[in-house]
């Protein structure tokens, strides 16, 4: 019986190794293509277009400064890396994080139009990437330079590169963090973010308070009345678990849309834990800080520092895509 015991634990032993490394091996599943044999698959936007396979130049209206300024694109993305990611974190954190937002930046460019005329792109969050050039480093440099022209593609067109600062602990299929109604795109997935501990507390559970007039008058905004808001609830979840729908009064209203009525900051995220109507205010608890979609960048700390790599960090939040390489 004593044999047994030991051959069986030694047997389950050997399992849960087997699965560890077959779990590991799904992880390496992402392909580094080498262009320029792939190049002709990834459209180009049409200011590139004489420009195939050679590094371009992007006009970028500076919104702290007012005024537009030419840059190479690698030099732009490393301002983008100081404005979104701290310099002095993990090589492959920040490698993940260049490789993500060249993607951004080509399909914005492709796909969408700055509001700001004779520029390409802004540094206006509102509808790019940050831009932070005083904070670019070595750190910064070498991860632009390490995955120069790399971008992820879902086949022959750019994947949508979402990211975040903090998943609350899952990440969010597109239509849950944005409240979207149409089809999902195949390479979003919801799983555990992985954000590491040491996030500030602030971003792993926050609080936020608004007066009954806020809210009611975010929810005119989005066309709904609540009316007097005597009460305030979740009526439905996404598979993350995040709010997608609120009753608020007398009105059903999104979740995403009225987190950005409200404020993206203030209201960190649509993972709500709790909800309370007081006489003259909503007091509302929740985790996370972001949509959720996409790669946690705080995540992406935490795995770079379990010793994943760039590639294996970007194939962790998101599925069905390869990494090709645009220029030299």
């Amino acid at each position: 019986m004593q044999e047994w015991k030991i051959h069986g634990g030694f047997f389950l032993l050997l399992c849960i190794c087997v699965m560890i490394l077959v779990n590991f091996e799904d992880l390496n599943q992402i392909d580094i293509e080498n262009l320029p044999e792939e190049t002709h698959q990834l459209p180009l936007p049409k200011i590139f277009e004489d420009q195939q396979g050679v590094e371009p130049s992007i006009r970028v209206y500076v919104l702290e400064q007012g005024e537009i300024i030419e840059l190479p694109f690698e030099t732009y993305l490393q301002g983008v890396l100081g404005g979104e990611m701290p310099n002095n974190w993990p090589l492959e954190a920040l490698k993940a994080q260049a490789i993500i937002a060249r993607t951004f930046t080509m399909d914005f460019l492709l796909t969408r139009q700055t509001k700001y005329p004779g520029a390409d792109i802004s540094s206006d969050i509102t509808e790019a990437q940050a831009w932070n050039e005083a904070a670019i480093n070595e750190n910064i440099v070498r991860a632009v330079e390490e995955t120069r022209g790399q971008v992820a593609a879902y086949g022959n067109t750019y994947a949508k590169t979402w990211y975040h600062a903090h998943g609350g602990g899952k990440t969010a299929f597109a239509r849950e963090g944005f409240g979207t109604r149409g089809e999902e795109p195949e390479h979003t997935k919801v799983v555990d973010s992985q954000d590491a501990l040491e996030a500030p507390a602030e971003y792993r559970l926050w609080r936020a308070a608004f007066s009954k007039k806020e809210v009611r008058d975010a929810c005119r905004q989005l066309g709904k009345d609540p009316g007097i808001i005597k009460r305030m609830e979740i009526i439905e979840r996404g598979p993350s678990g995040r709010a997608t729908m609120l009753q608020i009064g007398e009105a059903e209203v999104g979740a995403a849309a009225l987190r950005m009525k409200l404020g993206g900051k203030k209201m960190r995220s649509t993972l709500i834990d709790q909800i309370e109507v007081k006489r003259s205010s909503v007091l509302i608890q929740g985790r996370g800080f972001g949509h959720g979609v996409g790669m946690s960048q705080w995540g992406a700390l935490g795995l770079a520092k379990r010793g994943y790599v760039a590639e294996e960090i970007i194939h962790y939040y998101f599925r069905n895509i390869n990494l090709v390489k645009l220029w030299q």
